[in-house]
């Protein structure tokens, strides 16, 4: 049985127009599952800045991940509400060398675990010598199960995107799949992957670590593997490049909101601060000029409606190195003074 959709019937209704401006409405619907998690919670809504520590147990024994993407399940999997897909990255050497797509759940959003005992971690490995990176996860209504997107990218080579699909809540996944091809004059094309219903947005530079420019790209596709032509979106952050992004479409605002990673172009990639961006299209975005959390890596939404948001916080240990996860929870009112305007 799947859950009812949460927001009032007349919310639900808007899901089903066919405007370019809005995702269809399975998917909007699915989006609106993910305000369950608002009623769900363990813990109510906090001040601001007091943050709830996570807890992620990882393949690799550190439980320290970055590039955390949480959905809600249409219905329990197995049992669990919510799912998180992240990467291990412990603060040791080669540590890029157990960075692997790994699927978590959980039923409080504080305390992830491996779905049964059957389910392994990591779900994907690369190419020899490559480095696996930018995970994002959702649940494909038209599948009937779970994708999961994550860049590739091997030493001298232009990067690419793979998916991978999962019928059985999780325990097993497919093959791996490319759908989208690296570009040979662009090796740092795909970016940080990320999708509301059959619409990716990646962002692309030249120069990786030390670019001082960056672009926010957006593709359809019908199928969620077969994707169109690119089209460049606006989007700047003054005085910032850029770097890793998490957007979702929130039904209750009616606007696509996003959490964006960025750095002073001075300072190159090592340092991150997270911004908040909103679009009523999903192609030209207004951003907000003070950041949601500073010294703060790619980010996701755990919760979000008309009335409140809850984010999943990658903090930045410094010196640089150290990530851990905090659960951050704000009234919109809140957040937009907080970054110094609204949409």
């Amino acid at each position: 049985m799947r859950f009812a959709c949460p927001l009032p019937l007349i919310l639900c209704v808007a899901c089903s127009d066919a405007s370019v401006q809005q995702p269809p409405a399975e998917s909007v619907c699915d989006s609106c599952l993910a305000e369950r998690r608002l009623a769900l919670g363990p813990t109510p809504f906090s001040p601001v800045d007091s943050l709830t520590p996570v807890v992620v147990k990882t393949y690799d024994g550190s439980n320290q991940v970055i590039h955390p993407d949480a959905i809600t399940f249409p219905f329990p999997l197995h049992g669990w509400a919510f799912g998180l897909l992240a990467m291990p990255y412990p603060n040791r050497e080669g540590r890029e060398k157990v960075e692997h797509p790994s699927f978590y759940v959980s039923n409080n959003y504080r305390y992830w675990t491996t779905v049964t005992g059957a389910q392994t971690n990591p779900i994907a490995f690369g190419a020899p010598n490559a480095i696996l990176s930018d995970n994002s996860i959702l649940y494909d209504s038209a599948l009937g199960g779970l994708r999961v997107y994550y860049r590739e990218n091997v030493p001298n080579l232009p990067d690419h995107v793979l998916t991978k699909t999962s019928g059985d809540g999780g325990v097993t996944w497919s093959a791996a799949r490319e759908v989208l091809p690296g570009l040979a004059d662009a090796p740092f094309h795909y970016l940080s992957p990320t999708e509301v219903y059959r619409r990716i947005w990646y962002v692309s530079v030249r120069d990786g670590c030390n670019s001082t420019n960056s672009s926010l790209h957006e593709r359809t596709s019908a199928d969620g593997e077969s994707f169109g032509a690119e089209t460049t979106d606006s989007l700047v952050q003054p005085g910032y490049v850029p770097w890793h992004i998490n957007i979702v479409y929130n039904a209750g605002l009616g606007l696509y909101t996003g959490l964006l990673a960025a750095y002073r172009a001075d300072s190159g990639c090592a340092h991150t601060d997270l911004f908040l961006i909103t679009s009523a299209d999903g192609t030209h975005w207004t951003a907000y000029l003070r950041p949601v959390m500073a010294s703060t890596y790619e980010s996701t939404f755990l919760a979000y409606d008309a009335q409140r948001a809850m984010i999943l916080f990658s903090l930045i240990g410094h010196p640089y190195g150290t990530y851990t996860l905090a659960i951050g929870q704000y009234g919109w009112p809140e957040l937009l003074a907080r970054v110094g305007g609204g949409p």
